[in-house]
């Protein structure tokens, strides 16, 4: 660990003298301040229209533990400093804040935002899942291509890992919900995915127009006259009603004509996380189907996920869409051995749903029978379980 911060230190100050993107980080606040101190640099000078747009607040939010199918205790990552997530307790909301930076850089497939003047990158961007902010690898980029223009009003939707289904779903589209008032203004929509991919179609069935999309990619690199971004909405894996609603609003799923459906979510075609023994189970699972939301368009996951009472399957992106069920349903969730993360616990309770686990081994076979059972008690108790 210290050879790699070390290691990376070298790098920026490599990049310093030679690089073209940014080398060090300073807090939104502070770059601001350079910009707009008219005690310290006169008012005669060109506007800059750099500061907070939008702000919203929401009260805390309670997580709950949860409901174990079989009695077991969940087992979270343990760090240095203890576990890496708590199964209960009181969440402090992150402010959910647009911001505006005239002259703006922004670089890397995770959106990082910069100052060209100073070639500072905002703290409030940068960020990883192991490292502190300040050993990003953009800070020690050698290779970063010139920075293409963009006129106008350009909105950065990218966030790290945004290529992955659950974080583009939580924690992208909510960026574009803080800006719903803004939208039709924007000239230019940063975001993560690819022209050929699905996530094309989520924006835009959540009123982005196609042809101002640009896809980031590792090496991106855009000097905006103008551009609105924000930092996390929520903390890791810590998603809250506010961020329900957003994704809610943004896609509004419809009235169920059938809210009652039991579906399992399943994850046979993946590369990861495939229960051998799910075809033994789903034939004692009465009144349940399997579905595969991964091969379904937009349109068609919103709608069996607002006609779901029940979501049961095996950890994996497709309770992203929890938000669009109906609240008072719940959901299920079978984590394998060794991977176990509060995400979709969250999320279920942040859009109202109850929520069950169990952690299992995927390979080999359990008591089939006794799973179903406990899967079918759970799912007729759904309404009664949550406070």
């Amino acid at each position: 660990m210290k050879l790699h911060r070390i290691s990376s230190f070298l790098k920026r100050r490599i990049n310093q003298f030679l690089g073209a993107g940014p080398w060090r980080s300073a807090p939104f606040c502070e770059i601001a301040s350079c910009r707009l101190d008219t005690h310290v640099r006169g008012v005669h000078r060109a506007e800059d229209f750099t500061g907070i747009v939008v702000r919203e607040d929401e009260p805390p939010f309670a997580y709950h533990a949860g409901h174990p199918l079989f009695g077991q205790v969940k087992s979270f990552e343990l760090l240095e400093d203890g576990r890496r997530y708590r199964d209960s307790g009181l969440i402090c909301p992150f402010p959910k804040i647009l911001l505006s930076l005239c002259d703006a850089g922004v670089a890397a497939d995770d959106g990082v935002v910069y100052c060209p003047r100073t070639r500072r990158a905002v703290r409030e961007t940068l960020r990883s899942w192991t490292e502190p902010g300040e050993t990003h690898r953009l800070l020690g980029a050698l290779r970063l291509p010139g920075a293409t223009p963009l006129p106008g009003l350009t909105l950065n939707l990218c966030t790290l890992s945004g290529s992955g289904y659950y974080h583009f779903l939580v924690e992208s589209l909510p960026k574009l919900w803080l800006g719903r008032g803004l939208l039709s203004q924007v000239d230019h929509f940063l975001a993560n995915g690819s022209a050929s991919g699905l996530y094309g179609r989520w924006l835009e069935r959540a009123g982005v127009p196609m042809n101002k999309v640009i896809w980031q990619e590792p090496l991106s690199h855009y000097r905006c006259e103008q551009l609105l971004f924000s930092g996390p909405l929520m903390s890791d894996q810590g998603i809250t009603p506010w961020g329900v609603d957003a994704i809610r609003s943004l896609l509004d799923p419809p009235k169920p004509k059938n809210p009652h459906r039991r579906i399992w979510v399943s994850r046979r075609d993946a590369k990861l996380r495939r229960i051998k023994w799910e075809d033994e189970l789903l034939a004692r699972l009465d009144g349940f189907e399997r579905v595969e939301l991964a091969n379904l368009d937009p349109a068609n996951q919103i709608q069996i996920l607002a006609e779901a009472r029940v979501v049961a399957g095996p950890h994996g992106a497709g309770f992203s869409g929890l938000p669009f069920c109906q609240p008072g349903g719940c959901a299920i969730e079978i984590f394998p051995p060794n991977c176990m993360m509060p995400i979709y616990q969250r999320i279920a309770q942040a859009s109202g749903l109850g929520y069950y686990w169990a952690q299992l081994d995927f390979e080999g076979a359990p008591d089939i029978g006794r799973l179903a059972n406990a899967i079918i008690a759970a799912a007729d108790s759904t309404g009664q379980a949550e406070p």
